[in-house]
């Protein structure tokens, strides 16, 4: 892989093996390394590619989770005539949701002090 025409068309194959070998950092870069050839800076730079592509499949999969989840939900509220049933349904959806998680605030201070110690002899 010489080149990113190459790594394109090996990217599925980097991919499957870090899942199927559940690799690590330092696992692949060794393979790639050792194993393709490749030097370190390069390996390490086919390692942020492919993790960027795993991390988008599974962002997608949990996407999928969270709307089956959704929409069970909804089902349940909709089949159920118990009220705490739904009340418990609607906090779950808040939570999934993150009406109720708080914001994060991001404080930054900054200034000067000035102190005066008096006269010196």
């Amino acid at each position: 892989m010489k080149n990113k025409i190459e790594f394109e068309n090996h990217k599925d194959d980097l991919i499957k093996w870090i899942i199927d070998n559940n690799a690590s950092w330092k696992t692949f870069i060794s393979y790639c390394v050792n194993d393709l050839g490749q030097s370190q800076y390069h390996s390490n730079k086919l390692w942020n590619m492919c993790w960027d592509s795993i991390s988008k499949i599974v962002e997608s999969k949990n996407l999928i989770h969270a709307t089956n989840l959704i929409n069970r939900l909804e089902d349940i509220y909709t089949e159920s005539n118990d009220d705490n049933i739904k009340l418990r349904v609607i906090e779950q959806l808040r939570k999934i949701s993150g009406i109720d998680a708080s914001d994060k605030v991001d404080v930054n201070m900054s200034g000067n002090v000035k102190l005066n110690w008096g006269n010196t002899l």
